[in-house]
């Protein structure tokens, strides 16, 4: 057993905790990267690289909007040392530790209801959302919380007891009413974006990493408030498994006031989704978790062979950056006509066609389906023209084939036609009523 494992074995002596909790809650800690990790350029593909202020404090360096602290982030990286100091006990990281919880408590904000409690506060705006700042979020509290639970472990200092307690209150307190939680007919949410007035969109990740730190709090306190709470965020994602579900993906959230729905990009939080759905089949010993976590673990590994007949980049940006891969990954071409050939590795009844752009201006506008029996001898199946639309679904008569061939003339503007996925409606649920987004 190697040194990250043996660390937290003293929340043994919280309470009692079972010994199969006790593996739950040692993997927990696990999780996390090490501090060194945290400096390593253009590790964190959503912050970018990370530096530690004059006081010891870090700060997230952003793609788009440069130097900004983020208090999950920093409870984040306060849990790495504060995991490495419980098994090194090298002070190094317990001053580290101690940076981080220094400055959330300085900027933390006190809400009263019936008792008080503590959230913190984020200063931008999420445009994909349209949400305004100053809002609050389920995910960092949850990540908060564990930290100051880590800190009582390995300090004993009774504060930290107290301010894991204050952040935890948050989950038990409707999100109109400044706390995190939504209450549906079958358990509550823990939302990743949470404002008085605002919206539910339930983000899948974020709702369980905040269930995961609730669930440790109810195994650490022995508080039945907070077990029932836990079990109430488990029954929430049980009752809404399919909901997630896309059929080649699986949904980032269940936000449907949008135009464009957000996916979960696959070799990240699709991912990430498996992981946490496995953990729930640990917690629960429900099979639906599981299987659902095999399916969207099936996922990853897309089954489509694509080729180009060219591509602007070949080496950043060829057809297999088809993927569902998120962020920058997308196949584009500057010359027309160009075509892209897909394999589907044996006969299949195809009956429609989805394209999703990397812009607008990017998508294809005019082009041609072409099918082939034997990948050499093509026939014409389908035009369109004039199609503006960034996400693209359309239908055609059935037809089996093995081999597409979709030849596009033009863009809409951007003369280097680009998009992230290409996708056969065989097999695949069609997406006209809620289309997809990046995160």
């Amino acid at each position: 057993m190697n040194m990250r494992s043996l660390v937290f074995m003293t929340l043994m002596l919280f309470v009692g905790i079972s010994s199969a909790d006790q593996l739950l809650i040692n993997d927990y800690w696990a999780g996390f990267r090490t501090p060194a990790d945290y400096f390593v350029d253009e590790r964190d593909g959503f912050s970018g690289s990370y530096r530690l202020s004059d006081d010891g404090v870090l700060i997230s360096i952003y793609h788009d909007r440069g130097e900004q602290y983020n208090p999950m982030f920093s409870a984040a990286y306060a849990i790495s040392a504060c995991r490495e100091y419980s098994s090194t006990n090298d002070q190094q990281y317990l001053k580290a530790m101690t940076a981080q919880l220094d400055k959330l408590v300085a900027v933390a904000t006190t809400r009263k209801l019936e008792s008080d409690f503590i959230v913190w506060e984020y200063d931008f705006d999420i445009e994909s959302y349209g949400l305004k700042a100053p809002w609050v979020s389920g995910l960092a509290q949850g990540r908060i919380a564990a930290e100051f639970i880590c800190a009582f472990d390995v300090t004993k200092d009774v504060k930290y007891r107290e301010f894991a307690s204050s952040a935890i209150r948050a989950f038990s307190i409707d999100m109109d009413k400044g706390g995190v939680a939504t209450k549906t007919p079958y358990g509550i949410y823990f939302e990743e974006i949470a404002k008085p007035g605002f919206r539910s969109t339930k983000v899948l990740n974020g709702h369980v990493s905040a269930l995961q730190a609730v669930w440790l709090w109810a195994q650490v306190s022995r508080d039945p408030e907070f077990a029932t709470l836990a079990k109430a965020g488990i029954d929430a994602v049980r009752a809404d498994l399919a909901h997630y579900d896309a059929g080649f993906l699986s949904w980032y959230d269940q936000d449907m006031t949008l135009k464009a729905r957000h996916i979960a990009p696959r070799m990240d939080y699709n991912n990430l989704h498996v992981t946490q759905l496995a953990w729930l089949y640990h917690v629960d010993k429900d099979p639906a978790f599981l299987d659902y976590a095999l399916r969207f673990s099936g996922y990853e590994h897309p089954r489509l062979n694509f080729t180009a007949s060219y591509s602007t980049n070949a080496k950043t940006n060829g057809p297999e950056k088809l993927g569902f891969f998120g962020y920058s990954n997308y196949w584009s071409s500057s010359v027309f006509p160009v075509s892209l050939d897909i394999d589907l590795g044996g006969m299949r009844n195809i009956s429609g066609l989805h394209l999703w752009g990397y812009t607008e201006k990017a998508s294809p506008k005019d082009f041609d389906i072409l099918v082939s029996d034997d990948g050499k001898q093509y026939r014409l199946h389908h035009k369109v023209r004039g199609n503006q639309d960034k996400l693209y679904y359309g239908s055609f008569s059935p037809v089996t084939s093995r081999y597409v061939k979709t030849v596009i003339f033009s863009d809409n503007g951007n003369n280097n036609v680009a998009f992230r996925e290409f996708l056969m409606s065989e097999g695949i649920r069609k997406l006209k009523q809620f289309q997809v987004e990046y995160e």
